[in-house]
């Protein structure tokens, strides 16, 4: 006879398995996951995806230091920056790792937005998230600098005066940027803007931070008519404007860019963005009459599940000899 003891075990054991497996499905059916999953959900185009960091074999020129605060998804900025110490990090992959994985994912997207790009003008792209901590600072700069090597004439913008970035990202401190301009009572109509251009070590890839001067409240900064203004006037100078803007479910700032934009970009996290938060963000852009261009898949693990092993030992192996 099997001892009630173990019986009760047995079934407590299985109970446990039990609402686990019903917790983590239904974890799964509330956010992204997976490739292809925002075409179907949210009905736009799917322009790339990212995979995880961690997946990404480790350089020569990486130090081991950076990979492994990489691979525990530790703090970005304290790995070194382009301006800095030269260390690889996850935002100049496409410039410093180029035969990364993330490097070649990063060119997989710009190759989607491409497509995107008006004929007759300088199409102007708002990069935004669902919420905080979801990667549009890292993917706004990756893409700049891939349209950069490419040979076009790139403005990024740093359009998220709340918790800006770039300015630190590229070494550029107490640069007059964004806000400088849209508080100035000066018209901007054959304005001299080259003082808040402020150049890169990357060729043709040129920042404007988010300023000097304070502003309490930068949704109210940006119904100013100055930003079509702006808009305007940077259209003449460059192939390609990105401006990162803060999340769109927590402030209004990338809605109301996106009134002089040619489309947004949705940046979703896997296993971070809800489905629910990107459906949200998708209805108030539509209800803008702004145009969602797409999304990309962002931190995805190619290694969990047979398709994503496939796709990740198949980069690995080709070209191999």
């Amino acid at each position: 006879d099997i001892p009630l003891g173990a019986l009760y075990t047995g079934g407590l054991g299985y109970g446990l398995f039990w609402f686990r497996e019903v917790a983590r499905r239904k974890r799964l059916t509330q956010i992204f996951e997976s490739p292809g999953h925002t075409r179907t959900i949210l009905g736009v185009p799917e322009l790339g995806v990212i995979p995880s960091a961690a997946v990404d074999r480790p350089k020569k020129t990486m130090t081991q230091r950076s990979f492994r605060a990489l691979k525990r998804g530790g703090d970005i900025q304290s790995l070194g920056t382009l301006a800095g110490n030269g260390q690889p990090t996850l935002e100049f992959a496409t410039w410093q790792d180029k035969s990364s994985i993330l490097a070649e994912s990063f060119r997989q997207t710009l190759t989607s937005i491409l497509r995107t790009k008006p004929k007759d003008r300088c199409p102007v792209y708002v990069i935004t998230s669902v919420g905080p901590g979801e990667g549009k600072t890292t993917l706004s700069t990756n893409l700049a600098i891939a349209m950069a090597t490419i040979g076009q004439r790139v403005l990024l913008i740093d359009a998220d005066l709340r918790r800006a970035r770039l300015h630190s990202v590229f070494g550029l401190n107490n640069c007059p940027g964004l806000s400088d301009l849209l508080t100035s009572t000066d018209s901007l109509e054959g304005a001299d803007l080259d003082a808040y251009l402020s150049p890169t070590k990357v060729d043709n890839l040129r920042v404007m931070t988010h300023g000097l001067a304070e502003v309490a409240t930068p949704a109210t900064l940006f119904f100013s008519p100055r930003v079509k203004e702006l808009v305007t006037t940077l259209r003449k100078q460059f192939d390609f404007i990105l401006l990162d803007t803060a999340p769109v479910m927590l402030f209004p700032d990338a809605r109301l860019w996106g009134r002089h934009s040619d489309g947004v970009v949705l940046v979703v996290r896997a296993g971070v963005t809800t489905r629910e938060g990107a459906m949200s963000a998708c209805q108030r852009f539509a209800e803008d009459g702004v145009a969602v261009l797409g999304t990309i898949l962002n931190d995805w693990s190619p290694a969990e599940g047979p398709a994503g092993q496939y796709y990740y030992h198949s980069y690995g192996a080709y070209g191999q000899k």
